[in-house]
């Protein structure tokens, strides 16, 4: 897979038209460069949080 930045005026109409365009056609994958969080971190978070964990007794955590 190829990846393609597009830095634009979200202001201006016509490149507005044409980020809707791309949108609308499914093709493409859009990524938001605004989010702080690494995609692959959310990933491994939301994966972990399907888990159930391991329960350790009291008595057994000093040990």
């Amino acid at each position: 897979m190829a990846t393609i930045t597009l830095e634009y005026n979200p202001a201006n109409e016509l490149a507005n038209s044409i980020v809707n365009s791309i949108k609308s056609a499914g093709v493409f994958k859009i990524k938001r460069e605004d989010s702080p969080y690494n995609e692959d971190f959310v990933k491994q978070i939301q994966k972990s949080r399907k888990n159930k964990g391991v329960v350790i007794k009291t008595e057994d955590l000093w040990r």
